[in-house]
């Protein structure tokens, strides 16, 4: 008979799945979709599909084209059919035979439009499409005249749909939308250096066609461009009645002025700025419907002096407005909302509001430079169009030398930093802006408070700069940063709060919880008493605080202090924290032996997950991974199994930017799958998590030890215990190292490693390790609880191995009503198991048939 269960040896929550600082951090997406559709605009010129673009009001009327028969044939064109109508012309597709063999996009005046200034206007853009030779700009064949005498010019046709739909038809991530963005930067760049300015630039006008499987943008429609040395006159940029020519939503302000007579290359450059801001948010800076129901004079006040929101900020209005719509925005660029919103705080805010600049002498100066910056983003190297400041270098450096330095000083440059100031500015700086409308001063004095925290922070780098230091240690940074900000705290107390929860976050994120208490007790007590206990910002410092109790081991005050969370979070409508905190009270309710009630938190944070972030979200994936392993500690593995693969999916299906939170779901199912006997599926999973975390954080990292131990245990199950041993030791080395022996995953892979000594046939070995193990969490937890009663179950066997028989009888009844009242139906069947063996060596045969009677009936096949 097997003596010990491996699953037994994990008497709490996996490390990696129990014990992370925050075990919902958000992260999201989809996969690209790579079925061919069929375009909606098949043309270089032509409008989209429903008819002329309501976007352009060009300088003529435009007859009706109702009952015009399409000619059958323009020079040597044989014409198939309309691609589009617009105001000056119909682009038709035609096919031409001789000299070769080719489909065309052919335009041609529309009749009766035969006015100087409408001639004028399409042979400019005859003129300055055949002017240039870049594989992003339509292409240029021929030009004539129809018997009639209206001008015609063939030129490539484009099979492709816009650059817009083509993005969310194929779902593209952010980076990937930039790859294409940067394409299309390049190809204006090569119109300038032509001496031609677009004037129109909008996704209509940028068709995307695939070549040899890889995505072409073509900027199509220079109907309105204008030659750099042409003055421009009013009638090339508004009709005799006024109106613009161009599309207001893409228009510069100096392009709206009426009297504007010096536009130049940056009026594309703003255009280009607001093409990125839809790439990004699925939407313009001025809402569309808004500027279509304004008169002239109101199109160009908004578009000359109203400054639209950051498109972070964008999507966190949407978010608010209609969360389905700012969902529906995030998953068709592989992401979750708030992983989204995230990724365009900072450098992408930064470079498109350059571009979006009102004083054109403030944006790039040239195309070239615009995607000069996205490329440095994309590099993870500090932008141009940033404040520079040694926070924000020093995030960039990290980012460029990530194998170079540990993933703790990564974490922690970043979560001094990036927390700070997420802190005080995405929690107050997003209410700021709307107060701005408000309260003016309110707004001002929020945006100073920020600010002070950004200078703080920064401050406290410029003496732990990693580029001149590669081998500082995080602990310094940060104990530096408290007793600078001990000695000279902040003037005004919000900011030192502020600052004080960072570096108590920092410290959590490093598994460092006592300082981080230390800190987040301070800055609590500041909260507390200028803001009031009942303040949003005081309940997320709680909410920081409690996770940093729980931590060290009090569970119960950990739970009353997310209680006080909850309630804030509710009144708030913070869906998304009290989620998180909901979520976090299930993980404590788990480790005080209350099933039903972590249970129940578990499935409600489930549920706001999923209506916050969508059923495919990875809040929703880590809610599924902890789920998993509270059915698995009930010994309900059918249903643990369910759950931890379709986390494993969902990962997988948001891509690779989620490996390494997959790592978690991998890990937890090679446990399943360990206690069931699923040995060569369980050693699979485990292995993978292994080669994700190893590529992520390095060979010494605890994450890396988790996978270690999991795979001693499978090892020890396969028989196999010298594989077993060198495993485990090599963890329990990790976990010592970096938090110290009695660190709870330092103990459970202590326990484990003393069983497969115990296995080897060395039990005097085993057995001080064993004790050491049961004394600690009698210490630390108590008697009652299931970790020190499953830790006595295991050394009992090891004590009968050395006939220590009293002491096995003692630990094992000692152990059975602690197991049973959590619920723990593999544990209470292992330990009447062992009562049996027990029994048989001290030859006591009434006691080994009333427990095996016992076992029998009651646990006679495991709950899978």
């Amino acid at each position: 008979m097997d003596l010990r269960r491996p699953n037994e040896a994990r008497s709490s929550p996996s490390p990696e799945d129990g014990l992370r600082p925050d075990p919902l951090r958000p992260v999201g997406g989809a996969d690209p979709v790579d079925r061919a559709e069929p375009p909606q605009v098949r043309g270089v010129a032509a409008e989209p599909p429903d008819g002329p673009s309501p976007n352009r009001t060009d300088s003529v009327e435009k007859p009706s084209l109702e009952g015009e028969a399409p000619p059958r044939v323009v020079g040597p064109y044989q014409i198939l059919g309309v691609l589009g109508r617009g105001g000056m012309g119909t682009v038709y597709v035609a096919e031409q035979t001789t000299p070769v063999r080719r489909r065309v996009a052919l335009k041609v005046i529309n009749a009766g439009l035969d006015s100087k200034s409408v001639i004028a206007r399409f042979e400019i853009e005859r003129q300055a499409l055949a002017m240039m030779d870049h594989p992003c700009i339509a292409r240029v064949y021929e030009a004539g005249q129809t018997p009639d005498g209206r001008p015609w010019f063939a030129m490539e046709h484009v099979a492709g749909v816009s650059v817009t739909q083509h993005c969310d038809r194929h779902r593209l991530s952010v980076e990937e939308r930039l790859e294409l963005f940067i394409q299309i930067c390049e190809a204006v760049q090569h119109a300038h250096q032509k001496g031609v300015i677009h004037r129109d630039l909008k996704p209509s006008n940028i068709l995307v066609a695939i070549h040899d499987d890889r995505a072409i943008p073509k900027i199509i429609d220079f109907g309105v461009a204008k030659a750099i040395n042409q003055r421009l006159t009013e009638k090339t940029l508004f009709t005799e009645q006024g109106r613009l020519i161009g599309t207001p939503e893409y228009m510069s302000p100096e392009q709206a002025e009426m009297t504007a007579q010096d536009i130049d290359t940056r009026s594309d450059i703003y255009a280009l700025g607001v093409l990125l801001y839809e790439l990004l948010t699925g939407s313009v800076p001025f809402d569309a419907k808004t500027l279509r129901k304004a008169g002239l004079a109101e199109i160009v006040r908004i578009i000359r002096e109203v400054d639209p929101p950051k498109p972070s900020t964008r999507l966190s209005l949407l978010a608010h407005d209609s969360a389905d719509t700012s969902l529906e925005i995030a998953r068709h660029r592989r992401a979750d909302t708030r992983t989204l919103s995230r990724s365009l705080s900072g450098d992408l805010d930064w470079i498109t509001m350059k571009a979006l600049e009102k004083d054109r002498t403030r944006r790039y100066a040239t195309a070239n430079d615009f995607a000069d910056d996205i490329r440095r983003h994309l590099r993870h190297e500090p932008v141009r169009a940033a404040r520079p400041g040694p926070g924000y270098q020093a995030r960039k450096f990290i980012r460029r030398h990530r194998v170079g330095m540990t993933m703790a000083l990564v974490t922690a440059l970043l979560m001094i930093v990036a927390t700070g100031v997420s802190l005080i500015q995405a929690s107050r700086a997003r209410q700021a802006e709307i107060l701005a409308s408000q309260d003016r001063n309110q707004a001002r004095r929020e945006a100073a408070k920020s600010s002070a925290v950004t200078r703080f922070l920064e401050d406290m780098l410029k003496s732990a700069d990693p580029a001149r230091d590669r081998d500082i240690r995080v602990r310094d940074v940060l104990d530096k940063a408290v007793r600078e900000i001990s000695l000279k705290a902040p003037e005004d107390p919000e900011v030192e709060a502020a600052v004080r929860t960072a570096i108590g976050s920092a410290y959590l994120n490093l598994l460092l919880p006592r300082p981080a208490k230390e800190q987040l007790e301070i800055a609590r007590r500041i909260r507390e008493s200028v803001l009031g206990l009942e303040h949003p910002l005081t309940a997320e410092t709680l909410d920081r605080l409690a996770w940093a109790t729980y931590l060290m081991d009090d569970p119960r005050t950990a739970e009353a202090l997310y209680q006080r969370c909850l309630q804030v979070f509710t009144r708030s409508g913070d869906v998304e924290k009290l989620a998180n905190a909901t979520a976090n009270l299930g993980v404590i309710a788990q480790s005080l032996n209350d099933f039903e009630k972590a249970a129940a938190y578990m499935h409600d944070a489930l549920e706001m997950n999923i209506r916050v972030y969508g059923a495919e979200s990875a809040d929703v994936a880590q809610c599924r991974v902890h789920l998993g392993q509270m059915l698995a500690l009930k010994g309900e593995h059918g249903p643990a199994q369910e759950e931890l693969r379709l986390a494993v999916r969902l990962y997988d299906a948001l891509g690779p930017d989620h490996r390494v939170r997959s790592a978690d779901a991998c890990l937890q199912l090679a446990h399943t799958l360990e206690v069931v006997g699923e040995l060569a599926e369980a050693r699979s999973w485990a292995t993978r998590a292994l080669e994700i975390r190893r590529d992520a954080y390095g060979e010494r990292d605890p994450s890396v030890a988790a996978c270690l131990a999991e795979l001693g245990m499978i090892a020890r199950a396969e028989g196999n215990l010298e594989s077993a041993e060198s495993n485990l030791r090599e963890a329990l080395t990790i976990y010592a190292a970096s938090y110290g022996e009695e660190y709870s995953a330092s103990l459970t892979t202590r326990l484990i490693l003393a069983i497969v000594i115990d296995d080897a046939g060395r039990s005097r070995e085993a057995e001080p390790a064993f004790k050491q193990v049961v004394d600690a969490y009698a210490r630390i937890y108590g008697e009652a609880h299931w970790s020190t009663a499953n830790a006595r179950s295991l050394r009992a066997v090891c004590l009968t191995r050395l006939e220590r028989f009293t002491e096995a009888e003692g630990d094992l009844l000692a152990a059975y009503p602690v197991l049973s009242a959590a619920g723990f139906k593999d544990h209470m069947r292992n330990t009447a198991e062992r009562l049996v063996t027990l029994y048989g060596a001290w030859e006591k045969p009434e006691k080994v048939e009333a427990w095996r009677e016992r076992a029998s009936d009651e646990f006679s096949a495991p709950d899978h």
